[in-house]
């Protein structure tokens, strides 16, 4: 789309066309009339004339001095003294089949499909809508299940589809909104003892969501950016459970000079739990933070101001960082906290085997402090930070006593509230050793000290994750391979199963026969480690996956 300015130099260059044709024309016109009007035996004499003229006295000119000051040796410059904001964020580890490297040029769309065993199918769908130069919209849909015939029962379902419509407006404003829908199924299975087929076996969450967001991506008048979105959830449990949630946050910011930047953030969290009576929990947060940055050094420093009913605190949000060697070792330590809302939504996100009752919308209340040192060497980018966390009221699963123990039942669990403080450390490292080979991985450990549990069960001390992805025949096979290794978790003494650790290999591989229609395999849990984290609920083994995948332009 051309602009204003644009359309005026267009006309601006028409123009001066225009009036330079008419001056060749009126310059030259004369002379060519004259010209005209001579016999060809008249028109060498003419020039002969104009010859001799040339020819003829001369009016000598001497040279005079000419004084050339010399130019100086040295030069000044003025250089304002600034720091650019280098951020180092850490590797994402990325789900199988992610392409990495070179390759075919980007598509609009894609579908996937495949089926494996243990019976097992995935179906994945992606179009981007280009509908003019100042709108466009997405479109994701993502379904895939489990349906093991080694242990009875042990079914999953998860359906995922949402879509979004992003509008760039002639005032420098990006409207964005988007929609919604996910729906998971978990069966209860392997039960200590046998549960009749009339007990209930399975749950089901159906979760819509909606929203829209505004934000300035041009540079106004005023030099401020600004933003503002707001964003409503609806979770439904077969159970007749229901947890509604409603966001709204913004932020504007303002620099002043190249190495001040003043931002400040509101925001309001509002979630309802209904089942057979209503909880309501709610709270506000402002958050103002002053930056300043200049050579090696930056410094950042704000406050949380946190309100949720009669409870209100302050928290810190500052943070010191100072380029050691430029870009290769940076330290940095800081201080930030907040509050999180534990709602049905975030808990089975964490156990999906959650009991049918919640009486309390508790807030986790957490102080953090860390340090650390990152950068980048070579294109390898690392991250190594440790830090400090006091949780007041951090949910810890245990299982959920059932009416009656004495009649066969299915382990559920409930989250139980407890003070504690988290000592962790975490590496990740990305290096891409070559334009088509990328290697990443990520270390974590993390130490819990409860205020009245004996123990921070469930939580797994320590994580691992590496792995690799390689492309190669010009982007037509790429090849993927990870490794997972979780410690096995603590659990209460009156638990009848030992949780176990898990160590996972994972190979993936995807060939394109065309541009457009390809083939892909994994091969997961090659060490058929099967991870108990949850008790009873023994995890998948060993499981193939293989299907096609299309590109559409």
């Amino acid at each position: 789309m051309k602009t204003h300015y644009h359309q005026q130099i267009g006309r601006n260059r028409k123009l001066s066309a225009i009036f330079g044709l008419l001056f060749i024309v009126s310059v030259c016109a004369p002379a060519m009339y004259a010209q005209g009007d001579l016999p060809t035996s008249e028109v060498e004499v003419v020039k002969q004339f104009e010859a001799r003229l040339i020819e003829s006295q001369r009016i000598p000119v001497e040279p005079g001095e000419v004084v050339v000051k010399p130019l100086p040796h040295n030069f000044d410059y003025d250089v304002i003294d600034h720091q650019e904001s280098i951020s180092y964020d850490p590797p994402v580890i990325k789900p199988r089949g992610y392409r990495t490297g070179k390759g075919p040029e980007a598509y609009r769309g894609f579908l996937k499909a495949g089926a494996g065993w243990p019976l097992n199918y995935l179906g994945q769908f992606g179009y981007r809508f280009d509908l003019d130069r100042d709108r466009n919209a997405n479109v994701y849909a993502d379904l895939r299940g489990l349906n093991d015939g080694k242990i009875e029962n042990r079914k999953v379902m998860n359906a995922n589809v949402k879509g979004d419509m992003n509008w760039y407006t002639d005032l420098g404003l990006k409207l964005n909104g988007f929609a919604g829908y996910q729906r998971d199924m978990y069966h209860y299975y392997n039960p200590p003892v046998y549960v009749d087929s009339l007990t209930t076996n399975k749950v089901s969450y159906s979760d819509f969501s909606i929203g829209a967001s505004l934000k300035n991506y041009e540079e106004n008048a005023l030099g401020i950016d600004y933003e503002i979105g707001l964003e409503g959830k609806f979770l439904k449990s077969s159970f007749a459970q229901k947890n509604h949630t409603f966001n709204i946050q913004g932020k504007v910011s303002k620099s002043f000079g190249e190495s001040v930047l003043l931002e400040v953030g509101l925001a309001s969290y509002n979630d309802s739990y209904e089942e057979i009576k209503k909880i309501k929990q709610n709270y506000f947060e402002l958050n103002p933070v002053l930056s300043y940055s200049t050579g090696r050094f930056r410094l950042s420093g704000g406050v949380y101001v946190l309100s949720s009913g009669d409870d209100a605190s302050i928290k810190p949000d500052a943070e010191i960082e100072y380029g050691i060697l430029p870009n290769r070792l940076h330290a940095f330590i800081g201080a930030d906290g907040g509050y999180q809302i534990n709602s049905l939504r975030s808990l089975i996100t964490e156990n999906p085997f959650m009991a049918h009752t919640m009486d309390s919308l508790q807030i986790t209340n957490t102080n953090h402090y860390y340090g650390g040192v990152k950068g980048t060497i070579s294109a390898i980018t690392y991250n190594l930070q440790g830090g400090y966390r006091l949780r007041k009221d951090l949910p810890i699963f245990q299982l959920d006593p059932p009416i009656n123990p004495l009649e066969p039942h299915f382990l559920l669990y409930a989250p139980v509230f407890d003070d504690a403080q988290n000592i962790y450390g975490e590496l990740s490292v990305s290096m891409p050793l070559l334009d088509n080979l990328n290697l990443y991985t990520l270390i974590r450990y993390d130490h819990y000290e409860m205020d009245v549990l004996p123990e921070a069960y469930y939580i797994p001390s320590t994580k691992v994750q590496l792995g690799g992805k390689y492309s190669m025949l010009e982007g037509r096979l790429n090849l993927g391979a990870d490794f997972s290794f979780l410690t096995a978790v603590k659990y209460p003494e009156n638990e009848f199963e030992k949780p176990n650790a898990v160590f996972d290999i994972n190979l993936n591989g995807e060939y394109l026969f065309t541009d457009n229609f390809g083939a892909f395999i994994q091969l997961n849990n090659l060490a058929d480690s099967r991870y108990i984290r949850w008790q009873d609920y023994e995890g998948l083994g060993l499981n193939v996956l293989a299907g096609i995948s299309v590109r559409f332009k």
